[in-house]
């Protein structure tokens, strides 16, 4: 009877586990191995320096040192012990056992974020040159985040001294950025010359609201013409400047009603121009301006001038694979379409006058289609 007693309570206890499987089994304790790449949560236990160590539950904490810590240097600046936050595993393990976590994924979030409102605040931000090249210079952000400044960013007295600036510090504000693409611009002039931009933002104000003004061409480039506008000394004096340079671009769809291939045909450096001021961007200083705005569109009216099926005599202006383009007028432009022109219809010249009738007119998309009008009777007809 001793011995079944001794069984009956032997059996009503649990076996001690034998293995690190029974024990996990007992208490339904399961470990996954942690991979590279393994998005974490986890309990922050120090912040010092150089490092941050993360609670994550495993038999070691996880930490974010060396380069890690110094990608996200700001963000983890804005933590404390007992925040509970996501980190991203660098190294499961290294030859120390450590766990290695990184910070970048959250702390480049915090960064965009600060960056967004450093720009919608217009706020001063200092930075630090890292190097100068023929565009302008580099400049280290926050953290691993770099920005760029334009030369033309930069104050005359600043861009004397460029190359003296790398390591230096500077301030600067924001003028455009894109996470997506990574793009961060920045002007320093925008800081050192900020009294001076504002008195000139507020005549660009002016200028607009008045629209047409006489200027001097100064440069021809392949995309347009900059001009350097003529501004009433009075205008400068109410706004307490001495003096200024204002100079706006115009484009070259802005040049004429007609196509224009080549800015350098239609104005020359010296050349006095007038021009309408159609758009500014204060912040940045920049006009844009047009010649052809201030003589009438041609295309006004071209329903009346240019009726379906009627006879016009034109000037063929180019020809390519797809059909012919014939000026009709200055600035109206139709194309003969490649499946109106027949085997028997003679090579077309660029300044050849032509026999057209008006096929169609769009005048809101600008298009007209064109027919060859017949002066002789095809080979064959009847």
């Amino acid at each position: 009877m001793a011995t079944a007693k001794s069984k009956s309570k032997s059996a009503s206890k649990k076996a001690e586990p034998q293995t690190m499987e029974e024990l996990l089994a007992q208490t339904n304790t399961t470990i996954t191995g942690l991979k590279r790449g393994d998005i974490i949560e986890g309990t922050i236990t120090e912040i010092n320096n150089r490092s941050l160590l993360l609670d994550i539950g495993a038999k070691t904490e996880g930490m974010v040192i060396d380069r890690e810590f110094a990608a996200a240097r700001e963000y983890i600046s804005t933590l404390n012990v007992g925040d509970t936050i996501e980190a991203y595993v660098s190294m499961p393990e290294n030859e120390s056992g450590q766990i290695i976590l990184s910070l970048r994924s959250a702390a480049e979030n915090y960064n965009w974020g600060k960056i967004a409102e450093w720009k919608e605040a217009s706020e001063v931000i200092r930075v630090r040159v890292k190097e100068v090249n023929r565009g302008g210079a580099i400049v280290s952000v926050i953290d691993e985040i770099d920005g760029f400044i334009p030369g033309s960013q930069f104050s005359q007295e600043m861009r004397d001294m460029l190359d003296e600036i790398v390591e230096r510090e500077i301030e600067v504000r924001i003028l455009d950025f894109d996470r997506d693409e990574d793009k961060l611009i920045l002007s320093e002039k925008l800081v050192s010359e900020a009294e001076d931009l504002e008195k000139r933002a507020k005549l660009i104000e002016m200028l607009a609201e008045a629209g047409e003004y006489q200027g001097t061409v100064t440069r021809v480039v392949p995309f347009g013409v900059f001009v350097k506008l003529d501004v009433d000394s009075k205008k400068l004096k109410k706004l307490d400047i001495e003096d200024v340079d204002l100079e706006g671009l115009v484009h070259i769809s802005e040049l004429s009603w007609q196509k224009v291939n080549d800015p350098a045909d239609f104005a020359a450096i010296g050349d006095t121009v007038k021009v309408k001021v159609i758009n500014s961007e204060t912040q940045g200083g920049k006009l844009s301006l047009s010649i052809k705005q201030l003589a009438t569109d041609p295309w006004e009216g071209i329903m009346e001038r240019f009726p379906v099926d009627k006879q016009v005599t034109g000037k063929i202006v180019r020809v390519a694979p797809f059909g012919v383009f014939v000026e009709l007028d200055t600035g109206i432009e139709g194309l003969i379409h490649v499946s109106k022109l027949t085997t028997t219809d003679k090579e077309f010249v660029p300044g050849q006058e032509i026999q057209v009738y008006i096929e169609s007119i769009n005048p809101k998309d600008r298009r007209i289609s064109l027919g060859m009008v017949l002066t002789q009777i095809p080979v064959g007809y009847r």
